[in-house]
């Protein structure tokens, strides 16, 4: 029985990595991750749901995708926001959540991305989740980097958030 076919999943999901410890040397697919607390393992890319938290569906990362995949498209080389699509696709198909109701994915700085937000949103999922603010394709508007030779602004203190929004 698979993980998706025992449980549905609310309306809410997130993605996240998470380590399988392992010291082997004879894992080929063994990574270090230094803010771990176990920093080898195996590294997987899980889509849970976010009330129960319960694993919907995981992937194990194997690194870049070096060959073309069965569709025959390029490699992959957006390892973590492609994943997210995989999983995405695998649980709810390839038109997107199939359902009148769109799902919300919520997903850590690692994989949001504009790029991931609009290819989630033309699949039928709205997407939530904190920004790096060196990601490509960002306005800087939502940046707040020097602009018009404004000087830039100190950094947050510790535990202080700050929020922008913006219609694109």
């Amino acid at each position: 029985m698979a993980f998706d076919e025992a449980m549905l999943s609310s309306r809410s999901s997130f993605n996240d990595e998470s380590m399988l410890p392992s010291r082997s040397s004879f894992i080929r697919m063994r990574v270090f991750m230094k803010d771990k607390p176990h920093k080898w393992g195996t590294k997987l890319f899980m889509l849970c749901c976010s009330t129960t938290a319960y694993c919907i569906r995981f992937e194990v990362c194997c690194g870049k995708q070096e060959q073309p995949n069965a569709s025959g498209s390029l490699p992959d080389y957006g390892s973590g926001p492609a994943a997210v699509i995989r999983n995405l696709r695998e649980v709810f198909g390839a038109s997107g959540s199939g359902t009148s109701a769109m799902r919300i994915i919520v997903t850590d700085r690692f994989y949001t991305s504009v790029p991931l937000a609009l290819q989630m949103l033309s699949m039928g999922f709205y997407s939530i989740g904190t920004v790096q603010t060196d990601r490509i394709g960002l306005l800087a508007v939502l940046v707040g980097k020097n602009l018009n030779g404004q000087k830039k602004k100190k950094p947050l203190k510790k535990s202080t958030r700050q929020y922008r929004t913006r219609d694109i």
